[in-house]
């Protein structure tokens, strides 16, 4: 009789595995497990989407009623639904529109800094908390709003306009205009933007380049009531 073949031989010397060896064994458990996990991510995204539509479903009765002007029982029914859906992000951001519209604007300096805190965060929402700030004639922390906004989306129209607002009421002239200028050199049609740098070269007196930037609002929109 020869010697017996060492474990380490060559695969094609030992033969293949059979069906009931250990590594097709390992294999299939692998699979079955493969399986399990693709299934509960498909339930997951199914549950996610589900909650997502009942979400909507259930805030659009309030956001009918905010739209109408009808901001106390937008409140009331805001808070209804908040008692059981705290966390909501959705729930929570109408809430402190509405709250903002009413002239509370403590408490919806709160509760946007609760979303800002808790939630996955949308770029409104900075522009929320800023403007906020700036109905309060906070100016510092509409800065810091529109600056912890453009952090994560630095090119974000609103949050420059925001951060242009908030350097104009710390008279910072040439800062604000920089930022409106680059707004205007990528698109030449923004009314706003024009009209807040006439805005900016308005309170700095320079009264020719304060009306150039009018002009230029006004062709884009002749009607607009705030020209």
């Amino acid at each position: 009789m020869g010697n017996p073949r060492p474990p380490h031989a060559s695969p094609e010397k030992r033969g293949r595995p059979t069906a009931c060896s250990p590594c097709s064994e390992f294999e299939q458990t692998v699979q079955m497990l493969d399986s399990r996990a693709e299934r509960s991510m498909r339930m997951a995204k199914s549950i996610t989407g589900w909650s997502k539509r009942q979400e909507n479903k259930t805030l659009r009765p309030i956001k009918l009623l905010f739209l109408a002007g009808e901001l106390d029982a937008a409140a009331g029914a805001s808070l209804d639904y908040l008692r059981t859906c705290c966390d909501s992000s959705e729930g929570n951001r109408l809430y402190a529109h509405i709250l903002r519209d009413q002239g509370k604007l403590i408490e919806a300096l709160k509760v946007v800094r609760f979303v800002v805190r808790m939630c996955k965060v949308i770029p409104s929402d900075f522009e929320l908390m800023g403007q906020v700030c700036m109905a309060l004639e906070r100016p510092e922390g509409a800065l810091m709003a529109a600056d912890d906004g453009l952090e994560r989306y630095p090119r974000n129209r609103e949050l420059l306009i925001l951060k242009a607002a908030s350097l104009k009421s710390l008279d910072r002239f040439v800062e604000a205009a920089g930022i409106l200028n680059q707004l205007v050199k990528r698109d030449p049609n923004d009314f706003e933007a024009w009209l807040e740098l006439g805005k900016v070269y308005t309170d700095a007196r320079d009264t020719k380049a304060a009306l150039s930037c009018f002009e230029n609002a006004l062709e884009l929109e002749p009607r607009n009531a705030d020209l």
